[in-house]
């Protein structure tokens, strides 16, 4: 049997995969040699995405491919008992999903993910995290194609004339990535102005923000891969935007024709023609108000409660 795909699979693994044995137990942390061996596993690492997961939840799922009309799999894995699976597609160049990628290129992967999806009637709520392991004896698994796919060749398979908007769907697989990244940048490009913090202040009150942001999504995105994507706005946004570049621009704009009324000054000041006082980034900011110290617990265990409703 040609093995391919299933190498290609494993050697884009994250390096420390979350996995368990049971769903309902909860998920580990555990080096990869340990992760191939549980039944379930994370197929991605944080920062690119080298593998299309798809949760096909009804009889024959493993199949579905050919049923719908779709691109063949590289592999599928199904459940015995019910034959529901999972189906994975291998991608040739990784999705680059963290904001130092090419968000056009992002946003054209998001759009075949959801056409696929669509097409293969696949559960629009899975999240991708965790997936059956290809790996493992439970499931029956099934290598249909050897070669991984170029996007472009999986574009074929799916009409994407409805994608071609800015923004994907919100709620599911790289349209979320697409979206806390627009999100918080597009705030961060003005945030920072409001009291130029330091690094770690500036990349706390990204996180915040897009914490916040991966909460309207019925199925979040992991907190890694949200801190992955504050992580690199804050540091791009720290080099790009600060005070002394800040004043260096509006001694230009200044030269060229005075500076308009609403500009901001020198950090902490208000300008001449007025604009926004001294003050932290967001007077009363998640991160300042600290609601998860109130109730004694850590922040990433609020931000879990509050996407479950519990909070």
């Amino acid at each position: 049997m040609d093995k391919r795909a299933l190498d290609y699979f494993n050697t884009h693994l994250p390096y420390k995969p979350y996995c368990t044995d049971d769903l309902h137990v909860g998920l580990r942390i555990l080096p990869q040699a340990q992760a191939l061996l549980k039944r379930y596993i994370q197929p991605n690492p944080p920062h690119a995405m080298s593998v299309l997961a798809f949760d096909l939840d009804y009889q024959g799922g493993a199949i579905g491919w050919d049923d719908y009309n779709a691109p063949p799999f590289n592999i599928s894995a199904m459940n015995r008992k019910n034959a529901h699976a999972h189906g994975f597609y291998c991608v040739k160049t990784a999705i680059r999903t963290a904001p130092d990628g090419s968000i056009k290129a992002l946003k054209y992967a998001a759009a075949i993910e959801r056409a696929l999806c669509l097409k293969l009637q696949a559960d629009p709520r899975y999240g991708g995290l965790i997936c059956k392991n290809p790996n493992h004896a439970d499931w029956q698994v099934t290598q249909w194609r050897a070669e991984a796919y170029t996007l472009d060749e999986l574009a074929d398979y799916v009409d994407l004339s409805a994608y071609n908007a800015p923004i994907i769907d919100l709620n599911y697989g790289l349209g979320r990535n697409c979206t806390i990244f627009e999100k918080t940048r597009q705030w961060a490009y003005k945030a920072i102005k409001r009291g130029w913090p330091d690094l770690p202040q500036w990349f706390e009150a990204c996180f915040d923000r897009a914490l916040a942001y991966n909460l309207q999504f019925p199925t979040p995105l992991g907190e890694n891969e949200v801190r992955a994507i504050a992580r690199s706005i804050s540091k791009w946004t720290y080099q790009r935007f600060n005070a002394s570049e800040f004043s260096r621009i509006q001694a230009i704009r200044g030269a060229k024709g005075g500076k308009k009324s609403n500009n901001w000054g020198d950090a902490g000041k208000i300008s001449k023609g007025g604009g926004r006082p001294e003050g932290s980034i967001i007077k009363d900011s998640v991160q300042q108000l600290k609601p998860w110290a109130a109730l004694g617990i850590h922040r990433a265990t609020y931000y879990r409660r509050k996407a479950r409703g519990l909070l």
